[in-house]
């Protein structure tokens, strides 16, 4: 049987890099310990996209998208004749087409997101000054993120079963084709060149970089902790029986109905430690929830206002955040209470909260599971 060459090993080597980049930002998307994961499948779909756009405008012929079959006639006469006798393609069919460049767009769209939230939410990465700025966005950009990635998934799913039925059902070997780069049909072979080839290298050398430096970047640590910046009698006073709380994570009212209470500082006498209350007082009324602008804060401020709740652990925002949570996780010898939050928050008291920096301790793989997928 006579075949043609229509695949370069950097579609080839993209397309599974992709695929698996794809499933496996979904798949640790779901799992918080994994953001790490999560930003390292994300960046590198991201840079892979990018450069398989620029490929579709001087790669070889049948990887262009000139060479995509846009029609909504052959795309109607694909579906029509889906389980029958149907034309053969060179390069994409009329509905591997439109799937790919919805995938494409769609994945420039999610990775685009997913760098808005993480600048807007969490104060990190290349568009991390829009923590001061959009930090009110949060919630949209949360939602179009995870709306936009199970679009991608459905339309993943979609592109699946009809690999599946053009390779087993029609016998087209679509799969191979993937695999070693030829198809069954005759025509010329389009290699190719020096430069294409160099593109691809550099592409996927650079994708794979990028992907390694998202995933092990903690500089937002220097960035993001507090800890040396609070006062030296807030830090000594306040740490001498519990852990330190960063003031943003309470607006200014909670902090007067602490503060002004010292004497039963729930169930204890505080005044024995804090020998300086007005500095300290001022200090976190200054440095407030609503003072800090930026998303956990101003979350804070704006589920506070009416309960006016000055303990952390009940106000609603932080109650749905853990919602999902056992409470009897929250009796483990290790947590005790809902407020230790150091137990499993490890930089909390610096003001930290990441999700990778979030490890639950003494739990075995199978709790974690129930946890997380609950």
């Amino acid at each position: 049987m006579p075949r043609i060459y229509v695949w370069s090993p950097f579609v080839r080597v993209t397309h599974l890099l992709i695929a698996l980049s794809i499933f496996g930002a979904l798949f640790s998307g779901f799992f918080k310990p994994l953001f790490s994961l999560h930003l390292f499948f994300g960046s590198l779909v991201f840079v892979l996209l990018i450069a398989r756009i620029l490929y579709g405008f001087f790669g070889t012929t049948y990887e262009r998208f000139s060479h995509f079959d846009f029609s909504w006639r052959d795309l109607r006469y694909y579906f029509l004749h889906l389980f029958r006798d149907k034309r053969s393609y060179i390069g994409h069919n009329p509905a591997a087409s439109w799937v790919m460049i919805f995938i494409i767009l769609g994945g420039v769209a999610v990775t685009l997101t997913g760098l808005l939230l993480l600048g807007a939410m969490y104060e990190r990465g290349p568009l991390d000054f829009l923590g001061k700025i959009l930090y009110f966005w949060g919630d949209f950009l949360k939602k179009a993120h995870q709306l936009i990635a199970l679009a991608i998934l459905i339309a993943s799913l979609i592109h699946i079963i009809g690999t599946l039925i053009e390779h087993f059902y029609h016998r087209t070997r679509i799969i191979d084709s993937m695999v070693h780069g030829y198809k069954p049909y005759e025509g010329k072979d389009l290699h190719p060149s020096i430069l294409q080839s160099l593109f691809g290298i550099g592409a996927i050398l650079l994708s794979l970089t990028i992907a390694f430096y998202a995933a092990n970047d903690r500089s937002y640590r220097e960035f993001l902790a507090l800890h040396d910046l609070y006062p030296v009698e807030f830090r000594r006073e306040c740490s001498s029986c519990h852990t330190l709380y960063p003031p943003q994570w309470l607006p200014s009212s909670s902090w007067k109905i602490i503060m002004q209470d010292l004497k039963g500082h729930f169930g204890k006498d505080a005044k024995e430690y804090v020998k300086h209350p007005e500095i300290i007082q001022t200090y976190l009324l200054a440095h407030s929830s609503e003072h800090h602008p930026s998303y956990f804060p101003h979350a804070i401020t704006r589920s506070n206002l009416q309960s006016q709740k000055y303990r952390l652990s009940r106000i609603s925002f932080i109650r749905e955040l853990h919602a999902k949570i056992p409470p009897k996780l929250f009796e483990h010898p290790a947590i005790k209470t809902r407020s230790n939050c150091q137990a499993c928050h490890l930089h909390f008291d610096e003001g930290i909260l990441q999700p990778e920096e979030i490890r639950i301790p003494d739990i075995s793989f199978r709790e974690a599971l129930q946890i997380y997928l609950r």
